[in-house]
C-alpha cells in the first residue's frame, strides 16, 4: 500500500476538532439546502430540506469530514492531472472506498487542482452506465403499531434469533411491534448522468466550501441519482406505517433509507443509540446525524433536550458468575489509516501513535495472563506484525466476553460502558490530546480516572493492571467504586436484561 503523492496530514487534536465541526456544520448547511434544490427539479420532485436529510444528510457529513481533512492536510501536494473516475453505487461502496488508497490518490489529485486555483477537467470518464440497487419489497404486518429493522446489536448475535432477529419477536412485545423486512432486492444498470455530475466543475474554489460544492455531485451515490426514481417508486408500494424504529438502518441501508424519507410527514422515525461515544463525547458524529433526523432519539440514560428519551439495550455481556472468571482480555482497536470523519478518537495516521501507545502497555503487564481481542476489520496497519516485532506474544482471545476476570482496552468505545454495564472490572486508557468530553459528563470521566477505570496513558494503565490483577474483584467490589460505576451505567450504559419491560411500556403510547 502506497500513500498518495506527498500526502501530508495533519496531527488533530481537540481544538482542532472543535473548530472543524464548526466549519463543517455552516458548509454542510449550505450544500445540502444546494443539492437539495438540484435534485428535486431533476427527479421533478418537491421533497423537503428533511427528507433528503434522512437520504442523503450522513453520506454528506462523511463526505465534507474526508474534504476537510484533505483539503487542509494537502499543501504540500504536487500539482497532478485528475484520472478516472467511478461514482460509488451507495453509502457502503463510498466508505468502502473512502478507505482505500486509489480513492484518495484521485481526491488529492482533484483537492490539489482546486487549491492551486486551477478548474477540474470536464473529460472526467464515466462509463456509460453505472450500477446500483434499482427495486425492493416491503414485508411486515400492517397493523402493528411500531415496526423495527436493525434494533441495537441484534447482528451477529445468534441468541436474538429467539427475540427479535429472526421470524418472531417477544410475546410481550407481539402486539405492539412487528419486524419490518425488505426482498427482492434487485440491482440493475443506469446511464450515468454526467451532465448533472459535472455541472460544477468550471467553478473556483478558493475555499472549502467552494470545493465541496463542485465535489458533491461527483461522488453522489448512484442510488441517491440514476436509481432514485426506481427506488423512490418502491418505496411508495409501502403499507400504511405510522412509527419506524431502528438503531443502524438509517445510516445505510438503502430501501429503509427511501422508505423514511418518503413517507417522512405521516411517520414517526425513532433512533436508538448503539455504540459508544453517544452524550459522551463532545461531539459525536453519528448520534449528531441521528438525532437530527429522528422524531425521537433513545438514548442509553442520558437525556439533554425534549427528543431524547431513555430506552434501555439489551446486553451483549452476561453478567458472569464470580466464581468462573479468569484471566485478563485486552481489547485492541484498528483505525482507517485515512480520516473518514472527523471525532475525538484516533483518526489517520495517529494509529501510529496509538500502536506505539498500545505496545508500551503490554510490554508492561506481560506477567499477566492476557488474551487479546483484535479488531475484526483490519485496515493496513499490520498490528499483530508490529506487536511480534515488538516482542509481544499475548495469544487471541479464546472465550466469551463474560470468561475474563478483568477487561482492558485501548479505546474508549462501545466495549467498555458493555463491560461497566455487565459488572467485570474494566480498565481503559486513552489519548487526552485528542479526547473531549461534555460538561455533564465530565464529573463521572474524573471520577473515573480517580479510580483507575479510566487512563490519560498506558503507563497508568499498565501500573493499574498489575496493581489488581491477581484479584481484580477486590479492587471492583469496594463501595465507592460501585456507587460510581452504578451511577455512571444508569446515565451512559443502559444495557439491561429486562429491557422488553421497557419498550412494552414505550411503544405502548403509539397504540392509536
Amino acid at each position: 500500500m502506497s500513500d498518495p503523492t506527498n500526502f501530508k496530514p495533519i496531527k488533530w487534536d481537540a481544538s482542532m476538532v472543535k473548530a472543524a465541526h464548526e466549519e463543517c456544520d455552516r458548509i454542510y448547511e449550505t450544500v445540502l439546502n444546494e443539492l437539495s434544490e438540484s435534485l428535486n427539479e431533476t427527479h421533478r420532485i418537491a421533497w423537503n430540506r428533511l427528507q433528503y436529510e434522512k437520504l442523503l444528510g450522513n453520506w454528506l457529513i462523511s463526505l465534507i469530514h474526508i474534504l476537510c481533512d484533505r483539503w487542509k492536510s494537502s499543501n504540500e501536494l504536487s500539482k497532478t492531472e485528475s484520472g478516472l473516475f467511478i461514482p460509488p453505487s451507495d453509502i457502503n461502496s463510498f466508505q468502502r472506498d473512502a478507505v482505500a488508497d486509489a480513492f484518495n490518490n484521485l481526491l488529492c489529485q482533484q483537492i490539489t487542482l482546486l487549491k492551486n486555483g486551477d478548474f477540474l477537467p470536464n473529460t472526467h470518464y464515466f462509463s456509460q452506465k453505472v450500477q446500483c440497487v434499482s427495486h425492493f419489497s416491503i414485508s411486515t404486518k400492517v397493523n402493528s403499531p411500531v415496526h423495527i429493522h436493525e434494533p441495537y446489536h441484534s447482528f451477529g448475535q445468534s441468541r436474538w434469533k429467539n427475540k427479535l432477529l429472526g421470524l418472531t419477536i417477544p410475546k410481550n412485545l407481539e402486539n405492539l411491534t412487528s419486524l419490518l423486512t425488505f426482498d427482492d432486492l434487485q440491482i440493475d444498470e443506469f446511464d450515468t448522468l454526467k451532465t448533472w455530475r459535472l455541472s460544477n466543475v468550471k467553478k473556483e474554489a478558493s475555499s472549502l466550501e467552494e470545493a465541496c460544492k463542485i465535489l458533491a455531485p461527483l461522488y453522489l451515490p448512484a442510488v441517491f441519482l440514476e436509481g432514485f426514481n426506481s427506488l423512490r417508486k418502491a418505496s411508495l408500494s409501502a403499507p400504511g406505517i405510522k412509527v419506524l424504529f431502528t438503531a443502524t438502518s438509517i445510516h445505510e441501508n438503502i430501501p429503509f433509507k427511501y422508505l423514511g424519507a418518503e413517507i417522512s410527514d405521516n411517520t414517526l422515525l425513532l433512533c436508538h443509540q448503539h455504540g459508544g461515544g453517544y452524550g459522551i463525547q463532545e461531539r459525536c458524529v453519528p448520534e449528531d446525524y441521528e438525532r437530527s433526523i429522528s422524531n425521537v432519539f433513545y438514548t442509553w440514560g442520558w437525556k439533554e433536550n425534549e427528543n431524547t428519551r431513555l430506552l434501555p439495550a439489551p446486553p451483549r455481556i452476561s453478567k458472569p458468575r464470580v466464581n468462573k472468571r479468569r484471566k485478563i482480555l485486552f481489547k485492541c482497536i484498528e483505525y482507517p489509516r485515512y480520516v473518514y470523519r472527523i471525532m475525538y478518537e484516533t483518526m489517520g495516521t495517529q494509529m501510529n501513535s496509538q500502536i506505539a501507545d498500545t505496545i508500551k502497555f503490554l510490554r508492561e503487564v506481560t506477567d499477566c495472563d492476557i488474551e487479546i481481542s483484535h479488531y475484526p476489520h483490519k485496515y493496513g496497519w499490520q498490528v499483530r506484525e508490529r506487536f511480534s516485532n515488538a516482542g509481544i506474544s499475548f495469544p487471541d482471545k479464546r472465550h466469551s466476553d463474560s470468561y475474563y476476570a478483568l477487561h482492558t482496552a485501548n479505546y474508549m468505545g462501545t466495549s467498555w460502558l458493555e463491560s461497566l454495564a455487565a459488572d467485570i472490572p474494566t480498565i481503559c486508557f486513552f489519548d487526552p490530546q485528542i479526547t473531549s468530553f461534555r460538561a455533564n459528563v465530565s464529573p463521572y470521566i474524573e471520577d473515573l480516572i480517580r479510580l483507575g477505570i479510566l487512563n490519560t496513558s498506558p503507563e497508568a494503565a499498565a501500573a493499574k493492571v498489575k496493581e489488581v490483577c491477581n484479584n481484580p474483584d477486590t479492587w471492583w467490589r469496594t463501595d465507592d467504586l460501585q456507587d460510581i460505576r452504578k451511577s455512571f451505567v444508569e446515565k451512559y450504559a443502559l444495557l439491561k436484561d429486562d429491557w422488553q419491560e421497557s419498550w412494552r411500556d414505550e411503544f405502548s403510547q403509539f397504540v392509536n
